[in-house]
């Protein structure tokens, strides 16, 4: 018997979050719920914690439309029914520009309107902060905030602090920095933390303290706030006795009297807060890249980078030949080690799939895992991806930190000691004997990007603080000097800027991460930058917020879509790469502008990008990145003189050789796991689940193909019309040539959109044999073994086994061989079971909570399997059954 315990399950909301799709017709279609604790799910959100039993959708809409398409999708997202429920657009995060939107329940549209200030553009850059997922969440109902101009009391852009004793709940290490995210009363704000003693938080009245920066929208009066907002911006007289007249001084602001101007030195507020923390400093590694290794010169390409790129694929080489799969693995990507940033260049670290591989040659002390049908394909999809990145950006790796300020806030004697922005501008705090450096932060817009620095060694800090302490009337000893440098300054996982310094290349403290070329690495890398003159100065203009109508919600949404991010930053390569430096510089701005286009309502110039892109070209390896075997790499390419990353291909791909080929059978395997008898209705079961998760899959596939020969034609219809222009510039053929364009794009679009669906459709399967998997609580061997012999006996890749019982597999490996077992990483899923249904139809059964005190039961449709066939009609799923109340199938152990 299958139950839920209502009376000890520790339960979550039903805080699913609706997935949906509005198609250029205006058609609403439901996407497949993902089963991945924290996907598709409010878990850990501001959100979940600030309205328990709010209803929220994603709705997904097209990037490039006609405008009847647009007027009928502009309808519908007004207008936004599904199964009975009202839903109002509210916002969007960066996703934004992929054409993803969050909806709420009617009943909470307004008050979500009223935190974004009823502000349409505001909300569209904001909102991510109320849904970002936390690695920890705190609630607590009465804490004092202290909102303060920034680097007052030791503040900076968008970094603040947090008492050591409210800290401490959030069960986290310490003598790091925090990125977070912060609601109290109609506000919210994210940034970074440190951490201020206790004494500290009294002296001052205030539990956390944030820099205006911080909050966003900001706490600026307007003629239409409501009293709610009033109370958050009501200015109360602080306590200024206990600063040194240094710091009064620095406090002090003009105050006007019947006005409450983002200017006033302090505003407090006391009552409900709730405090996340999404990332904590670490060292990391960056992977190299061609963004970064464009800019580095040929003698350093040649003496410093291809020296470190040959020693990898070296390493790499005698590791397959020797069968050193742990060296292998790591070479490939590292071991896993938690989250990483995102929007870098970088393998990441948290992929289930690669650990499992990783564990499966582990294990294996024969060497015949790596034919394993499965294993053989992950293995040669990841060489493909660092092979490309071997032979386009290097093998080197950087240490990586996030972007901490200089910030000090302590009390000595009854008096607040606080600074920021105190040490030189041309100098970093950071880790290592380095003297130089330069910093790199994604996306490179161009050389000067790269910033160069000297580290401030410890003595030369010391002194600075200890000069900066004395100017305030402080000296102290030396052991107090040491901890308070330790405690705040030399936290881990950090690299330490000069706010001025870190706006160079766009950067600031809300949890950017950075990377550190040193100068014993890579000397001539580092000294062209240092030796570069005449640098490239961006114009700065100050750029007006939007503010438009709220009724104009939807328009705003719909003007925001569109993402130039990755075209831009390809076409600078290609530049670069045609050496064309001066057209390079142009498309800095567009970049910028295609940056900046939610938040301040711009956009890049597309004509001019157009000119450029007919004019350079395209770099010919930059068509490469997505080659899924090595073989797909061609041996050579003829590329631009000027072309340096052309020139490092042409040196590394001849070194890079054919891994793992031959054809492979999961026949082979057959007698891999034998002993554990399973029972003929074990057998049954595992070969229904197996036939599912076939059919879903062949279903994927053959949705793909119209759409991969639409775009092979668009292609080439494209390139045809090119040569007929070419040939006779007349209007008409300009006219074909605009369309074929227009075509080629609307097909990579379909097949982007494609993609995308198939990864998260993909995903669910494996989260549903995995979630299948768990509940098979006893004789887990006898399981195992029933299904490898099902998928031994076919054409497969042997996947299913691999996602459904990793661990067993693992194990039965090492036992087979006499390998080593390891502990593999498990997908962290959901609570609940599943649940199939007379007529085929899946559906998950998990425990939620509809109120307050009251337990529950949510039953959500999946997808079906009968007959062998696959779909996934969109049925109202039956939400909530009050506690002790039977749920169809909650009975059963077993998917029927």
């Amino acid at each position: 018997m299958k139950t839920i315990n209502t009376n000890t399950t520790k339960f979550a909301l039903d805080n699913h979050v609706l997935q949906l799709d509005i198609d250029r017709e205006g058609k609403i279609t439901r996407r497949t719920q993902s089963l991945v604790r924290g996907e598709g799910r409010l878990e850990n959100t501001l959100l979940s914690a600030l309205y328990p039993d709010i209803r929220v959708a994603t709705v997904n809409i097209p990037k490039q439309m006609d405008m009847h398409e647009e007027v009928r999708v502009h309808e519908t997202m007004a207008n936004l029914q599904h199964k009975g429920i009202h839903y109002i657009l509210v916002g969007a995060s960066g996703s934004a520009k992929e054409g993803k939107f969050y909806f709420v329940d009617q009943k909470y549209s307004k008050i979500i309107a009223r935190r974004f200030h009823n502000w349409p553009e505001a909300a569209m850059v904001y909102f991510g902060m109320l849904v970002s997922p936390c690695e920890a969440m705190i609630e607590e109902d009465d804490t004092r905030i202290l909102v303060v101009p920034d680097h007052a009391m030791g503040t900076n852009d968008c970094r603040g602090w947090i008492k050591r004793s409210l800290f401490e709940k959030l069960g986290l290490s310490g003598n790091h920095l925090y990125q977070f995210r912060i609601a109290f009363e109609n506000a919210q704000g994210k940034g970074c933390f440190k951490v201020m003693e206790d004494n500290v938080s009294e002296a001052l009245g205030a539990d956390v303290i944030l820099p205006e920066s911080s909050l966003k929208p900001g706490l600026k009066m307007e003629d239409g706030d409501t009293q709610a907002l009033r109370v958050v911006k009501r200015i109360v007289p602080a306590a200024r006795s206990i600063f040194t007249p240094w710091a009064k001084q620095e406090l002090k602001k003009p105050r006007a009297q019947e006005s409450f101007s983002i200017f006033s030195s302090d505003r407090r507020f006391q009552g409900r807060v709730v405090v996340g923390v999404r990332e904590i400093s670490r060292e990391l590694e960056f992977t190299s890249s061609y963004q970064l290794t464009q800019f580095a010169p040929h003698n350093s390409i040649q003496l410093e980078i291809l020296r470190e790129t040959l020693e990898v694929i070296r390493r790499l080489t005698e590791a397959v030949r020797e069968g050193q799969y742990e060296e292998l693995m790591e070479l490939l990507g590292g071991v896993p080690t938690g989250s990483l940033p995102t929007g870098l260049e970088q393998e990441t670290h948290d992929d289930p799939e690669y650990d499992i591989v990783r564990a499966l040659l582990t294990a294996d002390a024969s060497g015949v895992m790596v034919g394993y049908p499965y294993v053989k394909n992950r293995l040669n999809e990841l060489l493909a991806r660092w092979a490309f990145k071997v032979s386009t950006g290097g093998g080197y790796r950087l240490p990586a930190f996030m972007l901490a300020d200089d910030g000090y806030l302590a009390l000595v004697n009854g008096t607040v000691y606080c600074g920021s922005d105190w040490i030189p501008q041309e100098k970093a705090i950071m880790r290592g004997d380095s003297m130089r450096g330069l910093v790199v932060r994604y996306p490179i817009r161009m050389f000067e990007d790269l910033l160069p620095l000297e580290n401030l060694s410890s003595g030369e800090l010391h002194r600075l603080l200890a000069e900066r302490l004395r100017k305030q009337g402080l000296t102290l000893p030396q052991p107090a000097l040491d901890d308070l440098i330790e405690r705040q300054l030399r936290l881990e996982g950090t690299l330490v800027l000069h706010s001025q310094t870190a706006t160079r290349n766009g950067g600031d403290f809300d949890g950017d991460w950075c990377g550190l070329i040193y100068q014993e690495r890579f000397p001539r890398f580092v000294e062209s930058r240092f030796n570069l003159k005449n640098e490239f100065k961006q114009t700065k203009t100050k750029l007006a917020k939007k503010r438009s109508n709220p009724l104009n919600t939807e328009a705003v949404a719909l003007a925001a879509v569109g993402n130039w991010i990755g075209s831009i930053t390809d076409l600078i390569t290609s530049c670069i790469a045609a050496g064309r430096e001066d057209r390079a510089y142009q498309l800095v701005g567009e970049l910028q502008n295609a940056l900046d286009s939610l938040k301040h309502q711009v956009k890049p110039n597309l004509e001019l990008v157009n000119e450029i892109r007919k004019e350079v070209g395209h770099a010919p390896w930059l068509r490469l990145k997505n080659v899924r075997k090595i073989s797909q790499l061609p041996d050579y390419l003829e590329v631009d003189p000027n072309d340096r990353i052309g020139a490092l291909y042409n040196l590394v791909r001849m070194e890079v050789g054919e891994f793992f080929t031959g054809q492979s059978s999961i026949k082979d395997f057959k007698g891999l796991i034998l002993g554990a008898s399973p029972t003929r209705e074990m057998l049954e079961e595992c070969s229904r689940v197996n036939s599912a998760y076939a059919a879903v899959i062949a279903s994927i596939s053959k949705r793909g193909e119209p759409i991969q020969k639409q775009l092979d034609l668009a292609k080439g219809e494209l390139e045809a019309a090119f040569k007929a222009a070419e040939a006779n510039p007349a209007p008409e053929i300009k006219e074909l040539l605009r369309q074929k364009r227009k075509a080629k794009s609307l097909a990579e679009e379909a097949h982007y959109t494609h993609q995308e669906r198939t990864k998260e459709e993909i995903k669910s399967v494996i989260s549903y044999v995995q979630l299948w998997a768990i509940g098979k609580n006893e004789n887990r061997d006898a399981w195992c073994q029933a299904l490898h012999r099902i998928v031994s006996n076919g054409e497969g890749t042997g996947s299913i086994l691999v996602f459904a019982f990793p661990q067993e597999l693992v194990n039965k490996v090492a036992e087979r061989t006499g390998g080593k077992s390891v502990r593999v990483l498990l997908p962290r899923l959901c609570e609940g079971f599943i649940d199939v249904d007379s007529d085929g139809r899946s559906f998950l059964i998990e425990p939620i909570r509809t109120g307050p005190n009251q337990a529950g039961v949510k039953r959500t449709y999946l997808f079906t399997y009968r007959d062998r066939k696959y779909s996934a009609e969109d049925i109202p799923d039956q939400e909530v059954a009050p506690q002790g109340a039977t749920i169809p199938g909650q009975e059963r152990d077993t998917v029927q």
